[in-house]
């Protein structure tokens, strides 16, 4: 869509230099609806690209505080030294 407003552009420019007024205001208009659309659509997918990034963080850090536990934590305290606190566990994180 940018493509199509840079070559209404060249259009309105290259008519306005052989005197075609008409056909340059015209193609200059043309090419200024263009652009806009493209600028609101641009704008658009930036501000969802944006909340979807935000979520998507969010989810990562909520899922990281939720204490995934790797297979390893699952398995049963097997102190070889005797001592109670080897088998003490982690208190939640905060």
């Amino acid at each position: 869509m940018r493509r199509w407003a840079f070559v209404f552009l060249i259009i309105a420019l290259v008519a306005a230099v052989f005197g075609f007024t008409d056909v340059a205001a015209a193609s200059a208009d043309i090419a200024k609806i263009i652009f806009a659309i493209f600028l609101v659509i641009f704008l658009g997918a930036l501000t969802l690209g944006v909340m979807a990034a935000r979520r998507i963080q969010n989810a990562v850090v909520a899922f990281s505080r939720a204490g995934a536990r790797s297979p390893s934590s699952t398995r049963p305290c097997r102190a070889e030294s005797g001592s109670s606190t080897a088998c003490r566990r982690r208190s939640p994180r905060s």
